[in-house]
């Protein structure tokens, strides 16, 4: 628009911007051309563990967290954050621990919640047998 011959506040107006950010613009395109103008993406913070500290990691949440002091026999992300902290001297929010072991390939898992020493033989052979015995029948219907 500038090219055209419109004036730095008519381009602010028509973009809904201000006038500073497109004077700013002007700057970067004289300087750098229209790769100057390109947006560029956030870097982000430097991750606080080492690409080895999360490989190190990966193979220490393969083994049960009973291993290193816990009462519990599943990670969950609290735990996760006490390993880092005990063993890599890092700090990491329980919140953020869940995007850490996304990024490693982990997923969230519910266990099942099934008594051990369940019999599938013996809950099969009840549904058949039994729980028919014990269902109501319909007026009139004559059990068998």
């Amino acid at each position: 628009m500038y090219k055209k011959g419109f004036n730095q506040n008519e381009v602010a107006e028509a973009l809904e911007v201000r006038q500073a950010s497109v004077s700013r613009w002007l700057s970067w395109e004289d300087k750098g051309g229209n790769e100057a103008l390109k947006s560029k993406p956030h870097p982000g913070p430097t991750p606080k563990l080492r690409e080895d500290q999360k490989e190190e990691l990966m193979v220490l949440l393969l083994k049960s967290p009973t291993e290193f002091g816990f009462e519990s026999g599943l990670w969950t992300s609290p735990m996760v954050a006490q390993l880092i902290r005990d063993h890599f001297a890092v700090k990491y929010h329980e919140g953020h621990v869940r995007k850490l072991l996304r990024e490693l390939g982990f997923s969230p898992q519910k266990p099942v919640k099934r008594a051990s020493q369940r019999d599938e033989a013996a809950i099969e052979k009840w549904c058949k047998e039994t729980w028919p015995s014990l269902k109501k029948t319909p007026k009139g219907a004559v059990r068998q």
